[in-house]
């Protein structure tokens, strides 16, 4: 076996004038034991770092020029080139040619890419969170001037409220003035009714009676004009007035005529509109004020980084849908309800639920990742799962300090590479 290397962290364990002591169970074996392509330490694999002989082993990629990684023992001249180096296909040097630097210039261009997309992003970012402090202050002052002009109200209301009180209570002497002539005219009415109904019976009680013809009275004599046709003209006018007897009906009395209001009354009236107008007026900026100290205090970002995105809404198409989403609202896919609003999970993750449900399924759920971008736009959506979405929103909010300061570290690191070997071999 030739070139086997495990990490330079794992270096001080192989030393071959002494016994190698398995790292899982603490069993000692001779050193000669160590990549002798025979699995001797078959908890861990740790004594063949070089050979595939154990399965649980890895084997360590130098990768000189780019970034070292570890592998699994399986991988070790398995016929495929793992380690951009070759080194774990040791057994054939001619299969795997060294592409470690073609790697790292790759990756180099890449990560140069990303920095400068992030510090353009960086820039776009600063001048959104500058732009959303100058809405937050004006929004602010706004609600200085309202809460002037709330308390102005309020003492308004205060004095209109007490002449409120003071016109009513004087509408209620006139009404209850009213109210008590009205109860003595009835009892008056009602007093002249009683005695004209007594006055009827006491008539009708003094007058004669009339006898009833019996049923056994004699038939008309002759020369009688009993039972005698009436005289023409007789008939005609009796049942003319029978007639007229008969359509007449007693109109309804027509309603009486509504009592002018009192100037009492009159005043009562105007200043409750008036109340009514000033108390309207109060709630108005009581609910100007609550929304915008909800609009000022809204979670938008660490620094408001992503404030500049309330109120706006962005959309794409994805395969045959539409997919609309409106930071901090609400989503959609071609006008179904993909949740709204309900809050952030992580710095750059916002989640949308409680959107129209699936048949036999869950309800409709979207979380929405935001990534480093220069332009406010929908990247991808996705269905991993049944009604549960992801989307992936590019945006100058998530471009961050911290990732171009990881990505140049990165880059310090490789050019190091460049310089140390920073591998062991066996």
């Amino acid at each position: 076996v030739s070139t086997q290397s495990t990490g330079p962290e794992n270096a001080q364990r192989y030393v071959p004038s002494q016994d190698y002591t398995c790292v899982g169970t603490g069993e000692k074996i001779p050193f000669s034991r160590v990549n002798d392509n025979y699995c001797d330490c078959e908890s861990e694999g740790d004594d063949e770092p070089g050979t595939n002989a154990c399965s649980k082993g890895s084997f360590y990629c130098p990768n000189r020029g780019h970034q070292a990684k570890t592998i699994s023992s399986s991988f070790v001249n398995d016929g495929i080139c793992d380690c951009c180096d070759g080194s774990d296909e040791y057994a054939d040097n001619t299969r795997c040619p060294n592409s470690c630097i073609e790697f790292a210039a790759a990756n180099k261009k890449r990560r140069e890419e990303e920095i400068r997309l992030h510090e353009e992003g960086i820039q776009i970012k600063q001048r959104n969170i500058q732009d959303s402090e100058a809405v937050i202050q004006s929004r602010r002052a706004e609600v200085a001037r309202l809460t002037t002009d709330l308390e102005a109200k309020k003492a308004a209301l205060q004095e209109v409220e007490a002449r409120k009180q003071t016109a009513e209570a004087a509408e209620r002497i006139i009404k209850e003035a009213k109210e008590a002539v009205r109860r003595e005219k009835e009892a008056q009415q009602q007093k002249e009714q009683e005695e004209l109904q007594k006055k009827l019976e006491a008539e009708k009680a003094a007058a004669p009676q009339v006898e009833e013809p019996s049923p056994e009275s004699p038939t008309p004599q002759e020369g009688s004009n009993e039972g005698e046709a009436p005289a023409e003209g007789e008939d005609a006018e009796g049942e003319e007035e029978g007639d007229e007897s008969e359509g007449e009906h007693t109109p309804e009395p027509a309603p009486a005529p509504a009592e002018p209001k009192s100037p009492e009354e009159l005043a009562a009236d105007d200043v409750r509109v008036e109340y009514d107008r000033v108390s309207s007026s109060v709630r108005d900026i009581e609910r100007k004020i609550e929304d915008i100290n909800e609009e000022i205090n809204r979670d938008a970002g660490r620094n408001n980084e992503y404030r500049h995105l309330i109120g706006k809404c962005f959309s794409g198409q994805f395969s045959q849908y539409t997919y609309e989403v409106c930071p901090f609202d609400r989503s959609s896919q071609s006008g179904t309800s993909l949740g709204t609003f309900e809050k952030w999970e992580g710095e750059n993750v916002q989640l949308y639920t409680n959107g129209l449900g699936c048949w036999g399924g869950p309800e409709r759920s979207n979380k929405v990742k935001f990534v480093c971008g220069l332009e406010d736009k929908i990247l991808s959506i996705q269905e991993p799962s049944k009604c549960v979405y992801e989307t992936v929103f590019s945006s100058p909010a998530a471009c961050d300090e911290t990732k171009v300061n990881e990505l140049k570290q990165i880059e310090l690191n490789e050019q190091k590479l460049l310089e140390d070997n920073n591998f062991v071999f066996i």
